[in-house]
């Protein structure tokens, strides 16, 4: 018996894995796995949807400073300095222990005045905090109160933490608001495209002469290929752009996770239709999403001759990386640090199998997992992807070890190419290190490629992808002198596991 198997993990297909679940918030899932608290929180998610993407809409968080020092932490790094995003200007009434007790509602309507005075936004979004929404200050009688005095328009998402710790949860709640600032069309463009779900560096550089961002320009180059009209790349824009969403014609997905939400509620609030494949990644992948437009739209023929072009060119490509990887393995690591996010992971993983790999998916919560059905309806209902995936406790929110994966699996790092997502890797000297064990990074912290999407989106993005699994190929079959990262880990606990 294996250490993992004794620690209670096993191997189930994705969908079959799922099903096995018990409901999150039941005694059942708290057994299963002891400790979970999450990593994220509703005002974090509220934030993150609209901070920094839309240039004249302002957050203002009703509740203490620390809510907005922790999270302008994280998206100072992940968003400012990995994603090339602008300041985040962060108004807050910075509660106090004497408002939490009395009630903040009169240094919220100060705090509404300053915000529209200073910064002159169309839109701002009041967020509150668990602190703030516990005792029920009356924020809707505070805008009332502030209206007549202010140019913008002002709306309230209630968003204390406590009311989804899982991110899945916390997003859902998210496409109602959104649809919410939208306004009915008077006509229908009807060659527009909306790609919803995309939210890295969708800011547009028109400072550069460039009108979209890399990521965006990937779904350009799909949506255009084939006759078509990009309307919208959410999030992005200004609160006009944002506003005018429901004039296209048709809405299509990038991630699961964040698209699908919005485009229900699209659908539900204005009749929006949307298409429901994912991630265009790879070959077949991203012929799929292609295709899936084009039969809607009416473009197939079109569409095939763009496919079979795009195809040609990467055909070479295409079969070197196959070569290259032929007999291994995908291990699939989903976020070590959150084991919150898979979609994309998936994505990774279809790929994966285009080049003949067999992948399986570990460090993915249950809890998360659970929560995220909209991802498990891209990947297993849509697309029919149904991998290995290792179901267990997870106590407190621990990752387990790549290594105690091989062993599970019978494999040494000769069979196996390591892919794992944003940060906090795992090495080894001597034993799972870049030198010896092939390894391929899905971040959009390192994996920035020039002339492609660093996402891995579209047929550049998938050339990238290529490329570098290629190289980790490469670089591992030299089994040359360790990382410094690998050395500097060899004597320490790896990040996230209890020292003993």
């Amino acid at each position: 018996m294996s250490k993992l198997e004794t620690q209670g993990y096993h191997w189930l297909p994705l969908k079959e894995a799922f099903e096995s679940l018990p409901e999150i918030d039941t005694p059942e899932f708290n057994q299963l796995c002891p400790g979970y608290e999450g990593v994220w929180c509703r005002y974090l998610w509220t934030t993150t949807y609209f901070q920094q993407f839309f240039r004249d809409v302002i957050i203002v968080t009703h509740g203490p400073l620390s809510c907005v020092a922790a999270v302008k932490n994280f998206k100072q790094t992940h968003y400012s300095l990995h994603s090339a995003l602008p300041f985040a200007h962060s108004p807050c009434t910075n509660m106090d222990e004497n408002a939490v007790i009395m009630g903040g509602t009169g240094i919220l309507a100060d705090t509404l005045r300053e915000v529209d005075k200073e910064y002159r936004p169309r839109l701002i979004i009041i967020t509150d905090t668990c602190a703030s929404y516990m005792i029920h200050d009356d924020v809707d009688a505070v805008i009332a109160e502030v209206e007549p005095d202010v140019k913008a328009k002002i709306v309230y998402t209630p968003s204390p933490g406590f009311a989804g710790v899982q991110c899945g949860k916390a997003v859902e709640a998210m496409g109602p608001l959104v649809a919410s600032l939208m306004d009915s069309p008077s006509e229908i463009e009807q060659e527009g495209v909306n790609v919803l779900g995309l939210y890295y560096d969708t800011r547009f550089t028109e400072a550069e002469g460039r009108k979209h961002g890399g990521n965006t320009e990937a779904y350009v180059h799909l949506i255009e290929g084939i006759g078509l009209k990009v309307h919208r790349i959410m999030n992005a824009g200004d609160y006009d752009y944002l506003r005018t969403a429901p004039e296209a014609r048709v809405n299509t997905i990038h991630t699961a996770m964040w698209g699908y939400p919005v485009a229900q509620a699209m659908e539900e609030q204005f009749g929006t239709p949307w298409l429901k494949r994912q991630l265009p990644m790879g070959l077949e992948g991203t012929r799929s999403w292609v295709m899936d437009l084009a039969r809607f739209m009416d473009r197939e023929e079109k569409a095939e001759r763009f496919c079979k072009t795009e195809e040609e060119k990467l055909a070479g490509l295409f079969e070197e990386t196959r070569k290259w990887v032929e007999g291994k393995i995908l291990l699939v690591e989903c976020s070590r640090n959150s084991q919150a996010k898979y979609g994309e992971m998936l994505a990774y993983a279809r790929l994966g199998q285009e080049l003949g790999m067999k992948p399986y998916i570990y460090c993915l919560h249950p809890v998360e997992f659970k929560s995220q059905r909209d991802d498990l309806m891209a990947i297993a209902d849509v697309e029919g992807l149904n991998p290995p995936v290792l179901i267990g406790p997870y106590p407190y929110h621990q990752p387990v070890n790549v290594e105690d994966v091989m062993a599970d699996l019978g494999v040494d790092g000769d069979q196996c190419l390591y892919i794992y997502d944003d940060v906090f890797p795992y090495a080894k000297s001597g034993s799972f290190d870049p030198s010896n064990v092939a390894r391929y990074t899905t971040s959009s912290q390192m994996k920035r490629v020039k002339g492609s999407s660093f996402l891995g989106v579209g047929y550049a993005g998938t050339a990238g992808s290529y490329k570098g699994i290629i190289e980790s190929v490469k670089a591992a079959s030299r089994k040359s002198k360790p990382t410094f990262f690998g050395r500097i880990w060899s004597s320490t606990p790896f990040e996230f596991q209890l020292g003993k």
